[in-house]
């Protein structure tokens, strides 16, 4: 397995346009400021948009009770 690291403080067109460059599986990323829904919906939306079917998306960092209980209804 081969790990991208791009550096902090990327952009969503940023990540996608590296994950596409890089024909990524998975797109991980890191959050410690609680800002997990805004960005992952932006993401979502934006690999759907792309047509970036098949692409893991996993999201660690600090997670408060309603991010949780609202991630996992996305699955």
């Amino acid at each position: 397995m081969e790990v991208i690291y791009t550096g902090l403080h990327q952009t969503i067109d940023q990540i996608i346009n590296t994950a596409m460059q890089e024909g990524v599986d998975v797109i991980g990323l890191s959050h410690h400021v609680w800002s997990h829904l805004p960005i992952c919906e932006k993401l979502t939306k934006k690999m759907n948009e792309k047509r970036m079917d098949g692409i893991m998306v996993v999201v660690g960092g600090l997670f408060l009770k309603e991010i949780l209980l609202t991630s996992k209804r996305w699955g």
